[in-house]
């Protein structure tokens, strides 16, 4: 290989992209929004670079979010016992060219283990990526936030706060908000500023009493996706506790007023892609 065929195959050089694997190894659904909203990011900050995802496929909302990280070029999905072992990442058997697509993993640039891809270290990036909803489900989600109840022509805002019966966390008293607080708030949006309200959240969740202009997407068949397609249609995310659907507002670029927040992370973005804060 001459000199200039090896610069050409350097990491972010024209046919050889920089190889990103994150370990997406979060089971909560706030921590796997961010693991792909860091990793997204990440990988914006090169020229050319590949992204690829590895996580378990044992929470039913995997799926879905990296559906949306228009970022991901190939996932590795695991299930059960199975996983990937560091030897796969040796470059040593049987040579081969790194340009090639069926050596290029093992030609790995960048590994993003889940301490890396913390929340906190979210702000170190000089903009955030974005997330989109599948181009095949844009019209049909569409519709079914109207058939829910959403007025189009008036604003709303999205709700969400954590109560201690959500299967995939237990209680936290520091975190668990009382239904009848986001009812009283919910009354004066609606009542007082004109808006409507839709929240988010788990079947679980406590009933609210029937209000015109409240929408409920927490009821049934939990659709992340729907949810998503809600927050990015919204005026803004009021968050009344801390709990990770917040994390959704971060990638669709939705301003996020935040209450009762027992940890300041501070601002989310420091570049021009956006200035989200934690109000």
């Amino acid at each position: 290989m001459s000199l200039a065929e090896s610069e050409r195959h350097e990491p972010g050089k024209e046919d050889r992209p920089v190889v990103i694997v994150a370990l997406m190894l979060a089971t909560a659904l706030g921590d796997f929004i961010e693991y792909n909203l860091f990793a997204a990011s990440f990988k914006r900050q090169y020229r050319n670079a590949k992204l690829i995802a590895y996580y378990r496929r044992d929470r039913p909302f995997k799926d879905a979010i990296v559906e949306m990280n228009p970022e991901i070029d190939e996932v590795w999905v695991k299930s059960g016992r199975d996983t990937v072992h560091a030897e796969h990442f040796n470059v040593s058997p049987g040579g081969g060219d790194p340009v090639a697509s069926d050596a290029l993993a093992r030609y790995v640039d960048v590994i993003l283990t889940p301490s890396m891809m913390d929340r906190t270290r979210l702000p170190t990036l000089p903009s955030l990526a974005r997330f989109r909803i599948p181009d095949g489900r844009v019209d049909d989600l569409e519709q079914m936030l109207v058939d829910g109840g959403l007025d189009p022509a008036r604003w709303f805002c999205v709700l969400h706060y954590r109560e201690p019966n959500y299967v995939g966390r237990g209680a936290n008293a520091d975190r668990d908000l009382h239904p009848d607080h986001p009812i009283a708030i919910t009354r004066y949006i609606i009542e007082e500023l004109g808006g409507q309200v839709a929240r988010i959240g788990h079947p679980e969740m406590s009933p609210f009493p029937k209000i015109d202009g409240f929408f409920d997407l927490s009821r049934g068949a939990t659709d992340i996706q729907l949810q998503a397609a809600a927050v990015r249609r919204s005026r803004f995310f009021l968050e009344l506790s801390p709990s990770g659907p917040m994390s959704l507002a971060l990638c669709f670029a939705v301003p996020i007023a935040r209450c009762n927040d027992v940890a300041l992370w501070g601002r989310w973005c420091l570049g021009s892609g956006g200035n989200l804060k934690a109000a």
